[in-house]
């Protein structure tokens, strides 16, 4: 007697079989390729992890800082990347004894530029003031938040300042972005798994084409707000930490979409308040105006801390390139098509001095310094961002020195 008719189950189990089996062995040979990528790339060619997710931890009393105790290689036109420390306290550099001054202790405060964005730490202008003042006993704490502005500058002075307890707070303004930083405010930046972003609501209220006497009301579009283009994966912080292979296969994946998009490498045409001649219009929308009430604010709190700890208060202004480089200024307006006869070049740095004369705040102005130091050497300010060289830093540190000393800022050598 013949058997009848396979079960459905009969047919079925068996092809499942198969088919988990055909899976098993696929994704084997997946995860022993990924491995095998993994061990290479760390061999032969290790995949850094992005700077700036590793640079930042979010505070609730200044917004950002910078992690403690991290050890981190830092993106460099100058030389490929650079050493960065971060101390105990999140500042650049090394250890202090914090609440007991060696000697007569300066509080560098500012951007990325007194952070030292792209150079060693013994080539930032701070570092180097710090040398040229060792033989009178002199410490300079550099406290540079890359990416705050005054309002965080201020927030960090108020936090910390009491048990740093400065002799001499020397502020960096660079008048680039700070301003446009002050009008957007304290909380404007927010980390996510592959570094610092600005959120969507700051965006669709400040970033918007700028012309003269008004700000439009058409939002822009920005990258902050385009599609991720990392891999679509769970546990995606972590492998972005940890894993060689996923860092390499990520970065490849977000420039073959970028291709296949036709995104244009070069930065949007409109000017907005965030590029750095935006506060040298000759005529002011109402929001610039806000931009430098709030920067004076933040001026004001940071003097009146000084005043009620005893402490005395410099502040450095920081040009922008164009305003030292004819040539960078013509490039900036044929890259955004804008007209000459619109902007007044050194607008900031006079607002600037008519507020510090009206509250006795030494001020050191290095835009003439830069000018005069133009045609003298290498270049001031690096060609693919906008921070200075290290000879920037010398030109600097140099004319900040030298104006200390003449005010008797600091003690004699």
């Amino acid at each position: 007697m013949g058997s009848g008719p396979p079960s459905e189950s009969g047919i079925i189990l068996p092809a499942l079989k198969r088919l988990a089996a055909s899976l098993l062995l696929s994704l084997t040979s997946v995860a022993a390729v990924l491995l095998g990528l993994e061990g290479a790339l760390r061999a032969f060619r290790p995949q850094p992890v992005p700077f700036f997710a590793r640079l930042f931890v979010e505070d609730p009393a200044v917004g950002m800082r910078h992690r403690p105790n991290l050890r981190a290689r830092m993106p460099s036109e100058a030389s490929g990347s650079v050493d960065v420390r971060i101390n105990s306290r999140g500042y650049r550099g090394r250890e202090y004894p914090w609440d007991r001054p060696a000697g007569f202790r300066i509080l560098g405060l500012g951007d990325s530029f007194a952070f030292g964005f792209g150079v060693e730490e013994d080539d930032t202008y701070l570092a180097r003031l710090e040398r040229a003042l060792a033989s009178g006993h002199v410490e300079v704490i550099n406290a540079g938040l890359a990416g705050m502005g005054p309002d965080n500058e201020a927030a960090l002075l108020a936090a910390d300042g009491g048990a740093l307890r400065p002799d001499l707070v020397l502020l960096g303004l660079f008048v680039g972005n700070d301003l446009a930083d002050a009008l957007t405010g304290p909380m404007r930046t927010r980390l996510r798994e592959d570094g610092p972003f600005v959120p969507d609501d700051v965006l669709e209220r400040w970033y918007r084409p700028l012309r003269p006497g008004v700000l439009l009301a058409r939002p822009l579009p920005h990258p902050s707000t385009a599609r991720s283009t990392t891999l679509p994966v769970p546990f995606k912080t972590f492998l972005r930490r940890h894993s060689h292979a996923y860092r390499f296969l990520s970065g490849r994946l977000g420039r073959w979409r970028l291709a296949a998009r036709g995104a244009p490498a070069a930065a949007p045409a409109d000017f907005t308040v965030f590029h750095t001649e935006a506060f040298c219009l000759q005529a002011y929308p109402p929001e610039l105006d806000e931009a430098w009430a709030r920067a004076r604010s933040a001026l004001t709190a940071v003097q009146s801390w000084c005043g009620a700890h005893g402490a005395k208060l410099a502040v450095v202004v920081i040009p922008t390139e164009a305003q030292v480089y004819p040539e960078r200024w013509t490039e900036t307006r044929r890259r955004f098509d804008l007209r000459a006869e619109d902007f007044d070049l050194e607008k900031p740095q006079r607002i600037l001095a008519a507020f510090a004369g009206e509250n006795a705040i030494p001020l050191i102005d290095l835009l003439e310094p830069l000018r005069a130091a133009r045609a003298t050497g290498g270049p001031l300010y690096f060609t693919t961002d906008i921070h200075w060289t290290p000879r920037g830093h010398a030109v600097a540190a140099d004319e900040i020195l030298r104006q200390l000393q003449a005010r008797a800022l600091v003690p004699p050598p």
